[in-house]
């Protein structure tokens, strides 16, 4: 059971290091490893394919399964402790439907968004992927806004 297949599949990055990605909480070693296992490979398929032992890939997906817990914990807190406003965006929805949509909850929140309307479109289309076709959103998202004015998108 891989509760993180979902992380592996919307973390699509290359990897090149065990370098720390400047935007997750995971090495890029950790990301290849955690994609590979969501593809249904084995940890013996996997440590052959990246080249090292089925040991190390057991370490590696262990600390990635204790930093996503690490993330969903905190973002528990900031849910829990009203820290943050929330934008709820249903599968379906237009890129620029959602932006208002996040842009309307800024608003009424009294928070000042660190981002006009072209860049908080482009900044939710970043974290979507490949879940966005022809501006459309094809899943359910939450778009969390900080006091700061940063969103985060889930």
């Amino acid at each position: 059971m891989y509760f993180i297949n979902e992380y592996a599949y919307r973390l699509r990055m290359k990897t090149a290091s065990g370098r720390r990605s400047k935007r997750y909480l995971f090495t890029d070693k950790q990301i290849d490893i955690m994609r590979l296992l969501s593809e249904g490979k084995s940890r013996l398929e996997v440590a052959e394919h990246i080249g090292t032992t089925v040991q190390n890939v057991m370490i590696l997906e262990r600390r990635f399964n204790r930093n996503a817990e690490i993330a969903a914990n905190s973002l528990k807190l900031l849910r829990d402790l009203d820290f943050a406003a929330s934008a709820k965006i249903t599968a379906g929805t237009h890129l620029l439907d959602a932006g208002m949509t996040v842009i309307r909850v800024a608003d009424s929140m009294g928070i000042s968004l660190r981002h006009n309307a072209v860049t908080l479109v482009s900044e939710i289309r970043s974290y979507l992927g490949g879940d966005v076709r022809k501006g459309i959103i094809n899943r359910e998202i939450e778009v969390l806004i900080l006091p700061s004015g940063n969103i985060l998108v889930l």
